[in-house]
């Protein structure tokens, strides 16, 4: 005799079946990039920079893979490339973030007031690169130059109201109790949640995955891709994300280029997930994330169309060096 499946039950199976019956164990990659650039630079340098930063956009953003990633920001490029970053900004896989004045910046060596001033420019400095009638920018994150903040950045980042902060490591940069945390996690006493840049062991020690840190350490091209390939390994089946810092100088040229390209096919071929930063806040506490209202409505459209290009076309051509990426 055959049994009747009730609704409840055909419900459960066809969840079952589509999520699994645990939790999704795609791996999840949150992209920081950082483009450097050195201070007082040539015009040369920052083609160098655009070149380079178009070079790792074209890893991560071509259609069908068109992944999501975060982009950091020091003034210096905000300024120095506004244009661009409004053509970035349009996209929907791409999140701008904030720094401090420039590449080599050490935040901690200022004073509230300084720190403060400094990030309140930066926010309105990305904030502003918008195609006006088409889009709104909200900075939400930041991330100190080689992870060098205090208390007053903690201050003024609340006070500004950045949800998140980059300038931790699991394990080894962390907020007092959250020594083990790989997720982000809300910090004690302030308004923001930590966001922790992933790590792991070489050679007896702990060390975070940003390219800048491992090429001074003196690991190669393909040491590199072994420890981001070994990372990748390690989380796959557990409830980790792996966030990653890379910056233009480093990952955009040469050597680690290929082997970052030869890490995002690996994690494709795993089935990663690549979300922004922000994303990666949502994913842990929902709702973090406030929608903000339009305050653009009264721009002139026409105009913005004239000075940026027509946003609706997914291909843009970043005229400075004539190579061709995708943002949305």
């Amino acid at each position: 005799m055959n049994k009747i499946a009730y609704p409840s039950t055909i419900f459960c199976l066809m969840v079952m079946a589509l999520t699994g019956t645990s939790q999704s164990t795609s791996p999840v990659i949150s992209l920081i990039i950082d483009p450097t650039l050195p201070e007082n630079f040539s015009n040369d340098q920052l083609d160098e920079m655009n070149s380079d930063l178009v070079s790792m956009i074209n890893v991560i953003a071509p259609m069908p893979r068109n992944y999501s990633y975060t982009l950091s920001l020091v003034q210096d490029v905000s300024l120095a490339d506004r244009l661009f970053l409004a053509q970035l900004g349009f996209g929907p896989r791409v999140e701008l973030a904030i720094s401090g004045k420039n590449s080599n910046e050490m935040m901690s060596a200022g004073s509230y007031e300084e720190q403060m001033a400094t990030l309140e420019r930066s926010k309105e400095i990305v904030e502003a690169a918008k195609i006006c009638g088409e889009n709104e920018i909200f900075v939400r994150g930041f991330m100190p130059q080689s992870f060098d903040q205090n208390e007053d950045t903690y201050k003024a980042l609340d006070d500004l109201g950045i949800l998140y902060d980059l300038g931790f490591q699991a394990g080894i940069i962390y907020a007092p109790g959250h020594a083990d945390d790989v997720w982000p996690y809300k910090v004690e006493n302030h308004e923001f949640y930590a966001v922790p840049v992933s790590t792991v062991e070489f050679s007896g020690e702990m060390v975070p995955l940003d390219d800048r840190y491992l090429k001074d350490k003196g690991i190669s091209a393909s040491q590199y891709y072994d420890l981001l390939t070994g990372k990748l390994d390690e989380i796959s089946d557990k409830d980790e994300p792996m966030v990653i810092s890379l910056s233009t100088s480093i990952s955009g040229k040469g050597e680690y280029l290929e082997e970052f390209k030869r890490f995002i096919d690996y994690a494709e071929a795993k089935g990663a997930k690549f979300v922004k930063s922000n994303e990666l806040v949502e994913m842990k506490f929902p709702g973090s994330i406030e929608e903000t209202e339009s305050e653009c409505a009264t721009c002139d459209k026409a105009a913005n169309m004239q000075a940026f290009g027509d946003p609706t076309q997914n291909e843009i051509t970043n005229n400075t060096m004539n190579q061709t990426f995708i943002v949305g």
